[in-house]
C-alpha cells in the first residue's frame, strides 16, 4: 500500500516538471527583426544612420582642413597671376609708349639737323667735286638766298646716290625726300627716295618746311624724313 502511494507521488512530480514553462536567459532570446512598417521601426532606423554618418564625418576633420586649405592656395595664386599680368601689361605698354616716343623724337631731330645742314652753303666749290670727295654740301648763296647751281648739282648727286647724299645730311638710316616749289606750288625741283604718303605702312613722316627765294621768286623747300 505504501509503496503504491509513493509510486502515485512520483508521478505526479514527474508530469508537474513537464508542465512546468520553460525558463530562458532574456540575453539569449533572439530579437525580432523591425518591421519597416511600423512608423516607430522606420524613425529609429533613419536615426541610427544619421548618427552613423555624423560620426563618420566628425573622424575626419583633417581632410576638410586640407580641403580648405586647397581651395584658400588655388584663390591666392590665381589673384597673384592675375596682379602679375596686369603689372606686365602696363610695364609693356609703358615701355612701347616710351620707345615710341623715343623713336618719333630721333627722327624728328634728325630731320631738322638735315633741314639745317642743307641750309647753308656748303664747302667751298663743292658743286665742282665728285659726289664722293665732297665732305660739307649746302644750297645757300647766302642768307635766304638759294643758289640755282647749287639746288641743281644737289638734286642731280640726289638722283645718282642719295644714298650718300643722306649721309652727308646725316640722316644715312632714314629714307629721305628733297622737294622745292614755287609759290603756285609747282614742283621745280625734286629727288630722293619714292614717298607714297597713302601708304598705310608708313609710321610716321617728319617735314621740316623752310622758305627762300631762287632766282626772282619765292621757294618752299621740304624735306621728309621716314623709316
Amino acid at each position: 500500500m505504501s509503496t503504491q502511494t509513493n509510486r502515485n507521488s512520483k508521478t505526479r512530480k514527474l508530469k508537474d516538471l513537464d508542465s512546468k514553462p520553460e525558463t530562458r536567459n532574456p540575453d539569449m532570446l533572439e530579437r525580432p527583426e523591425p518591421s519597416w512598417n511600423c512608423p516607430v521601426a522606420r524613425a529609429s532606423a533613419l536615426l541610427s544612420g544619421v548618427q552613423s554618418r555624423s560620426a563618420r564625418s566628425n573622424m575626419s576633420p583633417k581632410l576638410k582642413k586640407g580641403q580648405l586649405v586647397s581651395f584658400d592656395f588655388m584663390v591666392s595664386t590665381m589673384l597673384y597671376f592675375t596682379v602679375f599680368l596686369l603689372a606686365y601689361s602696363l610695364s609693356l605698354s609703358f615701355i612701347n609708349g616710351f620707345y615710341s616716343n623715343y623713336r618719333n623724337d630721333l627722327q624728328h631731330a634728325t630731320a631738322a639737323y638735315a633741314a639745317d645742314k642743307l641750309f647753308t652753303a656748303g664747302e667751298v666749290s663743292w658743286t665742282n667735286k665728285s659726289i664722293n670727295d665732297i665732305g660739307d654740301i649746302g644750297i645757300l648763296k647766302s642768307y635766304g638766298m638759294l643758289d640755282t647751281l647749287k639746288v641743281g648739282v644737289f638734286t642731280n648727286y640726289t638722283l645718282q646716290n642719295p644714298t650718300r647724299m643722306k649721309y652727308l645730311l646725316g640722316a644715312g638710316a632714314y629714307s629721305m625726300k628733297f622737294e622745292v616749289r614755287n609759290s603756285s606750288n609747282h614742283i621745280l625741283y625734286s629727288a630722293g627716295d619714292l614717298l607714297n604718303m597713302s601708304n598705310t605702312s608708313l609710321r610716321y613722316v617728319d617735314v621740316i618746311r623752310r622758305y627762300g627765294v631762287l632766282g626772282n621768286q619765292p621757294v618752299r623747300v621740304d624735306i621728309f624724313i621716314w623709316d
